[in-house]
């Protein structure tokens, strides 16, 4: 973002144009996190941090704050964070604070043992994730080329808008051509991001 749509979007905020964001996030229990709390006072924002210092565990969680229309595509904490055969996910708690008009709603989600517990009714809003937390060629992907053999058809694949493409490639500072998620018979529950560019995905 240049510094005119920032002083647009400041002004925007100021002027209570912006009556709906996350306000808060507080994770425990997950990934290192052990009840720090992130507070965004801004509606739009950008999480620096060298690697494995919790950035993608705070987009995930914070992720899991609303419930989509589609509740299909709502994301839930189980989406993100696995029990492996390495690490066991309990004594999680994930609270949030968000703003809706003149109202602050606070709520929070824990794994005390084995399940999920939620509240009644999560704040209705869509999110989506554009996961491009790695975007190397897919040759250069490590053991890429087991999956490749694994994987012997697409399940299914979704088209990303013209409008969010160009959006994504301004981020990433690169043109894209287009921009999809799809899905593989190796596991048709997790959607792969596939990036084209003229020459190359």
């Amino acid at each position: 973002m240049d510094s005119g749509e920032i002083s647009k979007i400041s002004d925007q905020f100021k002027a209570g144009q912006w009556p709906r964001f996350l306000e808060m996030v507080e994770v425990s229990g997950l990934r290192g996190w052990a009840g720090q709390t992130v507070n965004f006072t801004f509606p739009v924002v950008a999480v620096v941090g060298e690697n494995g210092t919790g950035k993608s565990t705070l987009l995930q969680a914070a992720a899991c704050a609303y419930e989509n229309a589609d509740k299909s595509k709502t994301f839930y904490p189980s989406t993100f964070f696995l029990n492996t055969r390495w690490d066991t996910i309990q004594g999680v708690s994930l609270k949030y604070r968000i703003k809706t008009g003149s109202e602050n709603q606070t709520f929070q989600i824990n794994k005390p043992t084995k399940r999920w517990s939620f509240p009644e009714k999560r704040v209705a809003r869509d999110v989506f994730i554009l996961d491009i937390s790695r975007t190397l060629p897919l040759g250069a992907s490590v053991g890429y080329a087991k999956i490749a053999r694994l994987a012997a058809s697409e399940v299914s694949t979704t088209q990303v808008s013209a409008e969010y493409t160009e959006r994504l490639s301004h981020v990433l500072g690169r043109n894209y051509k287009s921009a999809r998620f799809a899905t593989s018979d190796v596991d048709s529950r997790r959607q792969v991001g596939l990036l084209t560019r003229e020459s190359a995905k």
